[in-house]
């Protein structure tokens, strides 16, 4: 261990501390979509954008264990270090979750929802629109004429999906927006229903409907417009991404 330095090791020492009966906790310092895709068993989120100077309430003692990783190593090398000098005196960093070849579960796998369960969690309205293909009835969607700064997400998973920079009034009745977040953030599949032929929009993650696109958007933003339910979503203010573990989307912001 270097002087003034948090401890690093493999995975395979980690893997053995896991085992052991001591009090250590796992800390997955990755964001809130990341940490739902898959985890290691037992780790609490702690995004390491959300750790600052202060003690936090998840980790009240100082001499606890504390097993720190993220995606690769990078962001859990920083959290190991802001721990550190935070006075956690037993903080140890192995790397990322990339090269875990120990078990790892989903946040749905281990919540093991149940449609009801989902239903209590996200509300009826939610649940038929994402679960059912529902649709919201036009101008009464909490996102509908609204247009403050921030990050749009799946209400199921949490996944991204839209930002409010590519969000417009197209006077649809439904949020609208000229492309999602990133292409592989969306699945788009044929809709034959109700004697139409349209083009439906599903996230990647969770699988939720979300809405349908049209080819009727801004031709000068691509021409397309993401007509999608409010109750698919969930709105990220842009000064809570980082508490609330979507701090590397800052930076769309200020491009």
């Amino acid at each position: 261990m270097e002087k003034g330095s948090y401890t690093q090791i493999d995975q395979e020492t980690a893997k053995e501390m896991m085992l052991r009966d001591d009090g250590h906790v796992i800390v997955d310092v990755r964001r809130q979509d990341e940490y739902d895709a898959g985890h290691i068993p037992s780790a609490i989120l702690i995004p390491n954008e959300s750790i600052g100077t202060d003690r936090l309430e998840q980790l009240p003692s100082l001499d606890q264990i504390i097993l720190v990783y993220c995606r690769s190593g990078n962001r859990s090398k920083q959290a190991a270090q802001k721990l550190f000098d935070m006075g956690y005196t037993n903080v140890y960093e192995f790397g990322g979750i990339n090269t875990w070849t120990g078990e790892i579960v989903s946040q749905q796998n281990e919540r093991n929802e149940t449609p009801e369960q989902l239903r209590a969690r996200i509300g009826d309205l939610a649940f038929q629109v994402t679960q059912n293909a529902a649709t919201e009835r036009a101008f009464t969607g909490e996102y509908d004429e609204f247009f403050e700064k921030g990050l749009y997400v799946d209400i199921v998973s949490g996944e991204p999906l839209f930002t409010s920079m590519d969000k417009y009034n197209s006077g649809c009745g439904w949020p609208a927006f000229t492309k999602p977040i990133k292409e592989e953030a969306v699945v788009e599949n044929t809709d034959t229903s109700y004697g139409m032929i349209r083009t439906e929009v599903r996230s990647s993650g969770a699988d939720s409907h979300l809405g349908h696109v049209f080819n009727d958007g801004p031709k000068e933003a691509g021409g397309l417009r993401y007509c999608i339910n409010s109750a698919a979503l969930r709105f990220i203010p842009y000064d809570e991404l980082e508490a609330q573990g979507y701090g590397q989307y800052r930076e769309l912001f200020e491009e």
